[in-house]
């Protein structure tokens, strides 16, 4: 879709100014760039979603080749960002959760608001690839529903609900899905336990680091690095609470932490892969912010159960 598209907007000069004013405030910042996008996909009575998001990838090329570049960095082994890189980073996350809501049917709009050629415009736009998974990993899958199987039955995926979005070897979004399992592998209840570093999904609580912050303060929220890298993946490279190391802690003030959420090692690791609790009901927030883990791509997805 093509910055033309703004001929569709009945008045497009509101359009045109908001996003002026937000780039004149700051010409380099992606991260209030693509907040002010944000900020115009949730007023209400506004252009539809396809027209603003063709107006503001016509209107910030410069954002574009920032996050081409990043796509492309190398590092040992993963690449250097610095605060504002993941400021940055985070902004876009909440776009693409803010997508994802008029991506998907609701009541007031059972074929959704935006559609998936026109989402798939804007990701790739991006230089963003778009993939669907074909067997499941919690890496790169999102449970929306979880259906029971027989004992010990390994994750099975039945349907992809959005695409997993990844940037690089840096995963963005992971795919939603459907699956079947049995309960040790993945408990039903799963699909609806509060999701993790995440600011909002149809039916489902979320809870956020940016959550009750102010309109400017909560994009000073950094974005969680996983990567895909060989044949090893790694979640959240930028955490400090490494979840291989032996424990009782060393740290008394990590240790703390760790004995808060009354979670075994084995549990923080299936919280940081899943990013919810997998092995049964959950309705309590959990403190996972600062743990990191690497595991082979290979290893297989065993019980869940504590």
């Amino acid at each position: 879709m093509r910055a033309s598209n703004l001929a569709l907007v009945e008045n497009p000069a509101p359009l045109a100014l908001r996003f002026a004013a937000e780039k004149q405030a700051s010409q380099a910042n992606l991260g209030l760039t693509v907040a002010g996008l944000w900020t115009a996909l949730r007023e209400p009575g506004g252009p539809e979603p396809s027209v603003l998001l063709a107006a503001w990838l016509a209107d910030h090329e410069p954002e574009r080749a920032w996050l081409r570049a990043f796509a492309t960095a190398t590092g040992d082994p993963f690449p250097p960002a610095s605060l504002e890189d993941l400021w940055r980073l985070y902004a876009l996350h909440r776009v693409l959760d803010r997508l994802l809501l008029h991506l998907r049917p609701s009541p007031d709009a059972p074929q959704g608001t935006l559609s998936e050629a026109a989402y798939l415009r804007f990701v790739e736009a991006l230089g963003i690839r778009a993939t669907n998974p074909t067997t499941f990993h919690p890496f790169d899958c999102e449970c929306v529903r979880i259906e029971a199987a027989p004992d010990h039955a390994r994750p099975n995926l039945t349907r992809v609900h959005w695409p997993c979005l990844m940037l690089g070897p840096l995963l963005l979004q992971r795919a939603g899905v459907d699956v079947t399992a049995s309960a040790d592998r993945l408990h039903p209840a799963a699909a609806t336990n509060v999701l993790h570093w995440a600011h909002r999904r149809q039916g489902r609580p979320t809870v956020d680091l940016a959550d009750g912050w102010g309109s400017n303060s909560q994009w000073r929220t950094s974005f969680r690095r996983d990567y895909r890298l060989g044949d090893m993946l790694h979640y959240q490279v930028d955490g400090t609470l490494d979840l291989s190391l032996p424990w009782p802690l060393v740290d008394p003030a990590q240790q703390e932490i760790v004995e808060l959420d009354q979670l075994t090692r084995s549990q923080r690791r299936h919280v940081l892969r899943h990013r919810y609790v997998p092995w049964g009901p959950y309705g309590e927030e959990l403190w996972p912010w600062d743990d990191t883990w690497s595991e082979p791509i290979a290893d297989p997805e065993g019980s869940v159960v504590p």
